[in-house]
């Protein structure tokens, strides 16, 4: 039961939005951080919603 980690995004999970993990490979966390436009070091914890405008960034492979 996570939240979405994008500024002013209420999503989560109770309310049946999908919630991403950030990658693991520097590369692309990075442009998910840029993306999202939020200056933080994400957690394992830290989770991008379905609709926050990151679908082009999450791939088939994140969704595991």
């Amino acid at each position: 039961m996570g939240g979405c980690s994008a500024p002013n995004c209420s999503n989560s999970t109770t309310i049946g939005k999908q919630l991403f993990r950030f990658p693991k490979d520097p590369v692309r966390m990075r442009k998910w951080l840029i993306n999202c436009r939020r200056d933080f070091v994400p957690t394992p914890c830290s989770r991008l919603c379905q609709a926050s405008g990151h679908n082009s960034l999450i791939s088939a492979q994140s969704r595991s």
